[in-house]
């Protein structure tokens, strides 16, 4: 009878374990970009972003020292390295993205130049 227990402790702490490893993968660094992406982000100047779960996103404007209007935006993901930005009037514009945490890092394809954005709570 004691095999028979000990057997299945074990099973019940392999179960325990597996259930563990699955539920660490699913965690939040562990997103797709598609969803690791939403809500709201800011840089060091201030700057911020909002990104929405329909592909549409939003940079308020500034009504500072230099006016700048609010801007509307269409967003995708070609990949899971890569986001591309579409703003009115305007070629769209394709980064490297990497999000860990609350950190998003984008490098621009083209001219290679670093963004840094940290997610608002």
């Amino acid at each position: 009878m004691s095999k028979q227990i000990h057997k299945a402790a074990g099973c019940l702490v392999n179960a325990t374990l597996l259930w563990f490893l699955v539920l660490s993968a699913c965690s939040s660094s562990q997103l797709q970009p598609q969803q690791a992406i939403l809500g709201q982000w800011m840089n060091e100047q201030g700057g911020e972003l909002y990104f929405y779960e329909d592909g549409t996103g939003f940079i308020p404007g500034n009504s500072g020292a230099i006016n700048i209007p609010d801007v509307k935006f269409t967003y995708l993901f070609p990949d899971n390295t890569h986001l591309s930005l579409e703003m009115a009037g305007q070629q769209a514009l394709t980064l490297v993205i990497s999000i860990e945490g609350d950190k998003m890092t984008w490098r621009g394809v083209a001219s290679g130049k670093e963004f840094v954005y940290t997610r608002r709570k």
